[in-house]
């Protein structure tokens, strides 16, 4: 997702030159690292064109799981996954790293229907899984078990002919020994052709822009991951056949949406008994606006018995001093809020009075912060 500051600075682009920002995608998956909320809120104000059935399922039970979790009731959706035999629990976090290893390779090696991601919500769980799905693979003779190490001063990789792999930052000038530049992205994955004491080469994947690139040693070292795991946040826009999913505590219920609605014939769960992954599911960590967040002017009253040191005094009287607009009193609010859980019927007035409060202090309320006096 879109950070809202980066969609702010482009719209103040496009209207600079009188055009338009459509804006697509689904604010109830993992939102953006940074500032966020920008989009649920401009599809609530505004209103969306919406999304009435997701025809990436081959199975309408997967789509009735996906909108269970999607629609915060978690269990409902861990118990249809279970009738389907997609719900998997182990002991031991190495057991349940086996399991997913193995299933991984019998779903891959089918003659049609191959495209399956394993996928979890911590990058130590990722490591993990890497590590086990290239030792399976190097045990096969799939990957070489030559190899040559990359190292930087906060890591190192190895890499072998065969591995899998994808890039982690973007480059829009990446010199190539021919002397020519390319642009590489984020998020790219490839298989290693040959490797060398000043880098690697990568055949890129079909769906990527360039048939293959050259990497020098400081981008491998630093940029350059195993792709047979990912994180849930990479899987974001990726549409395969079946997904191998590792929650944790660490798990949202954004994160499970995510990564159970990727896979077309199957989406498994693979958790550990006990950890609390299935309350994780179930707890949403949406980004959401401060004017989201606070109270509605009109029960601002319950913050009148707060202390009234001399730090909010001065604040107090810089904000007053600041007030340009004449103080407006709020209309009456009916709906309940968060602050109280009750209704704010009890601040029914007249135009013109002032509100008082449970106190018996009378208070004009205006747009601004408030701070009991």
């Amino acid at each position: 997702m879109t950070a809202t500051r980066n969609r702010l600075a482009l719209q103040q682009l496009v209207d600079e030159v009188g055009g338009k920002v459509t804006d697509v995608g689904d604010h109830r998956q993992i939102p953006s690292v940074d500032t966020g909320g920008g989009h649920a809120v401009l599809a609530r104000e505004l209103g969306a064109i919406t999304l009435g059935i997701d025809h990436r399922f081959k199975l309408p039970a997967l789509r009735d799981a996906t909108e269970f979790i999607r629609d915060g009731h978690a269990h409902a959706a861990i118990a249809l996954l279970a009738e389907l035999g997609m719900l998997h629990e182990y002991c031991q976090p190495d057991q349940r790293a086996d399991a997913m290893i193995e299933h991984w390779l019998t779903l891959r090696d089918q003659p049609e229907h191959n495209d399956v991601r394993v996928l979890a919500t911590e990058n130590a769980v990722v490591e993990r899984l890497n590590l086990a799905a290239r030792a399976a693979l190097i045990d096969r003779g799939e990957v070489s078990r030559r190899g040559r190490t990359y190292a930087s001063d906060t890591r190192d990789i190895r890499l072998s002919g065969g591995d899998r792999v994808c890039l982690g930052r973007n480059d829009g000038h990446l010199a190539q020994p021919d002397g020519t530049h390319v642009i590489v992205r984020n998020g790219m994955e490839g298989t290693i052709t040959a490797l060398f004491r000043h880098g690697i080469t990568v055949q890129l994947d079909p769906s990527e822009d360039l048939p293959q690139v050259t990497l020098p040693t400081s981008y491998v070292a630093e940029h350059v991951d195993y792709a047979y795991a990912l994180t849930a946040n990479k899987a974001q826009g990726l549409t395969v056949d079946h997904v191998l999913f590792a929650p944790s505590p660490a798990t949202s219920r954004e994160t499970a949406y995510t990564a159970l609605s990727r896979g077309r014939w199957s989406n498994h769960i693979y958790a550990i008994d006990g950890s609390g992954w299935q309350e994780a599911l179930a707890t949403s960590r949406a980004h959401t606006f401060a004017g989201d967040q606070r109270p509605c002017p009109a029960h601002r009253c319950q913050l009148v018995g707060r202390e009234d040191t001399r730090e909010h005094r001065d604040l107090r009287a810089r904000l007053l001093a600041a007030r340009h607009s004449t103080p407006t009193v709020q209309p009456h609010c009916d709906r309940e809020h968060e602050w109280g859980g009750q209704q704010c019927g009890e601040h029914d007035q007249h135009p013109g009075e002032l509100q008082r409060s449970k106190h018996g202090q009378a208070r004009e309320w205006d747009d601004g912060p408030y701070f009991g006096m």
